[in-house]
């Protein structure tokens, strides 16, 4: 059995960042590969409530430090970093890692004498890490792969460890990740910027394991038209304009539902909305688990996706829009040039031209125009263009080529 190394700052399959990798690991697996996260991040609450199981330390296929904390899901496991107190030397320390990436190199080093890898994953390292594994993959002949997903925008708001991460990353994608095997992009952009940079790099977007399934609005007596958000808006998602003009829409009839997962009502009220309840359509559930979003996710007709026309959004691929579309929720995002490319208008979902709140008022309008049965039509769109694009299993020979061709690429390159 083939051995892989997955190095990140995500893990468990929790939030979005663990089920891009949980997804590229079970397309691994079934090339069968044995995968070992190594998650360069440290345990949390929500870690050690996550209900996966904890590993002891006594299996001899893995290296099982004993001041970490590891789980196993399958055959997958995960090796955390252990948590520890807060305070300035802590945070100097985790700055220090940051910009030399000597501590996550020693452990890297250790866990590949025992281990043995055949392929090394880097997902959006910061830089340090993949500079130094670049001879140290050579010289081990190990394929050395990063997994791009972000490039972030400068902010003057982050903290210094957030602007060495920004700076770092901008310098890995533009200098450094042409010197590796391969890249996996997770967006068209991200494809077309490694390609142009003459790098081998293959397309996979957010995988979801689909099934094959009728799509129909149900549970829904009302009648309404529902909404969903399911995220953290942060400086990147445009939400607060669309709950505007959900609630104009609702007042004097409720005929519009908008439920937002991630963001609660003290979020609306520090942005402007005090006001703003389950009366008026609005329902803030804020943060829920991965299994109770999908649940509300997937009553919904449309899922909104809203961002500013900047680099990090045509770059990186939300999740919650492959997510959607996976369980037959139609997008309703703006033209930006980036994953708005995957929708049809009016076919599977809807692009505006700008996302404000005079766009939102006018294409809610629209909406009260359709029937059940065309907006049924929507989302049974959304569903095949899903199955087509974001199916795990359309990725496993697709993957399977690719690593092939660098192997022999790298072979004929120690040959000659």
């Amino acid at each position: 059995m083939k051995s892989v190394l997955y190095i990140s700052r995500a893990g468990l399959p929790i939030d979005a960042t663990g089920l891009r990798i949980f997804s590229i690991g079970s397309l691994l697996e079934k090339m069968d590969y044995r995968i070992h996260y190594i998650c360069d991040r440290r345990v949390d609450a929500a870690v050690e409530n996550s209900g996966y199981e904890k590993v002891h330390v006594d299996n001899e296929d893995f290296l099982f430090a004993h001041d970490e904390i590891h789980f196993r899901i399958g055959n997958k496991v995960y090796s955390y970093l252990p948590s520890f107190a807060g305070g300035k030397w802590n945070a100097l320390k985790e700055i220090v890692e940051i910009c030399t990436a000597s501590r996550s190199f020693k452990r890297v080093k250790k866990i590949c004498q025992f281990e043995k890898p055949d392929l090394i994953i880097l997902y959006n390292d910061t830089g340090g890490l993949t500079k130094k594994l670049i001879p140290f993959c050579k010289e081990q002949n190990i394929q050395l792969l990063a997994d791009v997903t972000e490039w972030y925008e400068k902010r003057r708001s982050a903290s210094v460890a957030e602007q060495l991460v920004i700076s770092f990353t901008d310098r890995r994608i533009r200098f450094v990740d042409k010197k590796l095997d391969g890249v996996i992009a997770i967006s068209p952009f991200f494809h077309d910027y490694y390609k142009n940079q003459g790098v081998k790099c293959i397309l996979i977007p957010p995988l979801m394991e689909m099934d094959d399934r009728k799509i129909e609005r149900d549970d829904n007596p009302k009648n309404l038209i529902r909404f969903v958000y399911a995220g953290s808006p942060g400086s990147k998602d445009i939400v607060v304009p669309f709950v505007r003009s959900i609630v104009k829409a609702n007042t004097e009839t409720i005929n519009f539902r908008l439920d937002l997962v991630g963001i609660d009502y003290q979020y609306l009220e520090e942005n402007g909305f005090p006001n703003v309840s389950e009366n008026r359509g609005v329902f803030a559930h804020g943060r829920l688990s991965h299994p109770e979003t999908v649940e509300i996710v997937k009553k919904a007709d449309f899922g909104i996706l809203f961002r500013h026309n900047q680099r990090y959004a045509k770059a990186g691929f939300s999740t919650k829009f492959a997510e959607c579309m996976s369980l037959g929720v139609a997008i309703v995002c703006n033209r930006i040039g980036g994953t708005d490319r995957f929708i049809s208008d009016g076919v599977d979902g809807f692009v505006l031209e700008e996302a404000n709140e005079q766009a939102f008022d006018s294409f809610l309008q629209k909406l009260l125009q359709f029937d059940e049965e065309k907006i049924a039509f929507l989302k049974a769109n959304a569903y095949l263009k899903a199955t087509k694009i974001f199916d795990l299993r359309n990725y496993e020979r697709m993957l399977r080529d690719f690593l092939v061709e660098l192997r022999e690429r790298n072979d004929s390159k120690v040959k000659r």
